[in-house]
């Protein structure tokens, strides 16, 4: 399904009726907003990427903004659900063009359960998120900057690969094969060494990329930056 008609599947979804104890958030409401806020405040979006489960009640949202950096642009990722698997998240960051990858910065992140005055404060979180997009995107990059000075022995890899999977557990089985038929044959070249904290960043959020559910998707983007900024730099304040 293109992205543009899985887009408009998603704003004609219907939402479900308001109870005493539950706000439901339209898909359309977020997604509206989220583009009136960037268009408001002079930013262009130049993709979009959507994750959603077969019946819709599921939507996990990327949009890439240009800001002038020639690898990567500010990244706007959205989550939400008609079926209270999901509450309302919104987090900023950046994406790689080459690939498309997120990555998140873990430091700006709206999350509330569907209730009350969920719909108002989300409406004014989305604003003032996208206005401090550009200051994280300054993170991202420097993050990025730190990472490629970064290499690893082959032995200090798969450790940090197995650390990844059995003790932070923040990646899933079925995602460390795709790292290493990428380390093997990579698709994307990211113009460091493939030992290179940024090559193995990158490899996998490449995996979440391709293989993470819509009620994942978010969470382990920001846990393996998290995990990453915290053990090899500095660049963003846990």
């Amino acid at each position: 399904m293109q992205e543009l008609t899985i887009e408009q599947n998603l704003i004609n979804s219907n939402a479900p009726m308001p109870t005493r104890t539950y706000t439901p958030i339209s898909h359309n409401q977020i997604i509206s907003q989220v583009k009136d806020e960037c268009h408001r405040q002079g930013f262009d979006i130049i993709d979009t990427k959507y994750q959603t489960n077969r019946d819709l009640s599921q939507m996990v949202a990327k949009y890439t903004l240009s800001l002038g950096d020639d690898q990567m642009g500010a990244m706007i990722g959205f989550q939400n659900s008609y079926n209270k698997t999901l509450s309302a998240k919104f987090a900023v960051g950046a994406s790689v063009f080459i690939c498309s990858n997120g990555m998140i910065t873990g430091d700006h992140i709206f999350k509330k359960k569907h209730q009350g005055r969920a719909n108002w404060e989300l409406n004014t979180f989305i604003s003032d998120a996208i206005g401090a997009s550009q200051a994280k995107f300054g993170d991202a990059v420097q993050l990025r900057e730190n990472f490629k000075q970064i290499n690893f022995t082959d032995n200090s890899l798969h450790e940090l690969v197995g650390k990844l999977f059995l003790e932070e557990e923040i990646l899933r089985m079925n995602q460390l094969s795709i790292i290493q038929k990428e380390y093997k044959n990579p698709t994307h070249n990211y113009g460091v060494d493939k030992n290179n904290l940024w090559n193995i960043y990158n490899l996998a959020t490449y995996a979440i990329e391709k293989q993470s559910h819509p009620t994942l998707y978010l969470k382990q983007h920001g846990e393996l930056t998290k995990f990453m900024a915290r053990e090899y730099t500095d660049a963003i304040e846990q």
